[in-house]
């Protein structure tokens, strides 16, 4: 949504930017207290890639990686 905004409207802004604005919304708006590393992981995502992500200074990094090619698989599990 905030991509399609961006660009109807001819804000050019940063997908870094529209991360923050993203996280203030969930912030301020629904009073969801988040940060905002999923919001930057939604905009800048790179397919076959990790992304190395410094929210302090809201600088990101694609680094290649595609297990796949090797014959491997990745396991993400949430311990909560």
């Amino acid at each position: 949504m905030a991509v399609g905004l961006n660009d109807a409207g001819g804000l050019r802004l940063s997908r870094s930017e529209l991360a923050l604005l993203a996280q203030r919304a969930e912030n301020d708006f629904v009073g969801a207290p988040t940060g905002v590393m999923d919001q930057m992981i939604s905009l800048q995502a790179v397919e076959d890639h990790l992304l190395l992500i410094d929210t302090q200074a809201l600088d990101v990094e694609p680094i290649a990686f595609a297990p796949r090619s090797h014959g491997l698989a990745l396991l993400v599990v949430d311990e909560r």
